[in-house]
């Protein structure tokens, strides 16, 4: 009901403003130069038709989806989206973001695999887009250990969305299958090159555990912890983290995130630190 009450009270607005630019001319000129007013501007009402036809149709295109979501029917979601993307590979981005959702909230991780084994040959680049959608669910689950020949594609593919991240999963999948020196090797590439300050101190805490054993890991280490901490102060990466967990994956790692936290900013908060966050 509210979204068509919202859809409803958008158009209303819309044409109503179309109206008001539409007779704006003759209010301020007079009626007598409308005509001519609108013989040599023109196209801007019909962009503003074009505009609105074109905004009109996404919504009425999107009408089934946006009102299951408003109803939180993440079965009836997925009735309604696994056909479109394996049988008439109608799928796109944000409907394969919003199906992956709805796995989640309906307790079927399960169904992601296939889902992202579809996309990788009929959708690639909707594959590409949603790596980190499709991935880190699988990762954390039961199909972790198994994902290493995809990650190992997807980590050296230069089109995927969110490449630092998707390293990251390629680190944690190394150290499933216990090749610890070679995840090693990928979380210190992470730690010390991501721009991602909650990437940056999730991969410096994950390789504190073996700083004590190799001075060299112990110096990224801290060196990772020192650059966030003189940075960003405790607080400001607290809200940062909040104000992410509207992404997926933030939201599936955020207690490792927040436990992050907490090693790059052991006892009281930094209040030296700048407030500044990238």
């Amino acid at each position: 009901m509210r979204f068509r009450v919202l859809f409803a009270v958008f158009n209303v607005v819309i044409l109503l403003s179309f109206v008001l630019i539409f007779l704006m001319p003759a209010i301020v000129l007079g009626w007598d130069y409308t005509s001519v007013f609108w013989s040599t501007n023109w196209p801007l009402g019909a962009a503003f038709l074009v505009v609105l036809i074109a905004l009109n149709a996404y919504f009425v295109g999107n009408w089934r989806v946006f009102s299951l979501l408003e109803q939180e029917d993440w079965d009836g979601i997925v009735r309604y989206l696994e056909p479109l993307a394996f049988e008439h590979n109608r799928i796109n981005a944000q409907r394969g973001r919003i199906l992956v959702n709805a796995y989640i909230a309906s307790r079927s991780i399960e169904r992601i695999g296939p889902l992202a084994a579809h996309l990788s040959s009929a959708k690639p680049r909707v594959a590409d887009a949603l790596v980190l959608e499709l991935g880190v669910p699988r990762l954390l689950g039961d199909e972790g250990k198994s994902m290493l020949e995809e990650l190992t594609r997807r980590v050296e593919s230069p089109r995927v969305s969110h490449p630092e991240w998707v390293r990251w999963c390629y680190a944690v999948c190394l150290l499933l299958n216990d090749r610890i020196e070679e995840a090693k090797d990928e979380l210190v590439v992470v730690a010390t090159e991501a721009r991602d300050n909650l990437l940056a101190v999730l991969a410096g805490s994950m390789l504190d555990p073996y700083a004590q054993s190799n001075p060299d890991v112990r110096k990224v280490a801290d060196s990772v912890r020192n650059r966030i901490r003189s940075k960003i102060s405790r607080d400001k990466m607290i809200r940062l983290l909040e104000r992410e967990r509207q992404r997926l994956h933030i939201v599936i790692l955020g207690s490792q995130i927040e436990q992050a936290i907490d090693w790059a900013y052991p006892g009281a908060p930094d209040s030296s630190a700048t407030e500044t966050v990238d």
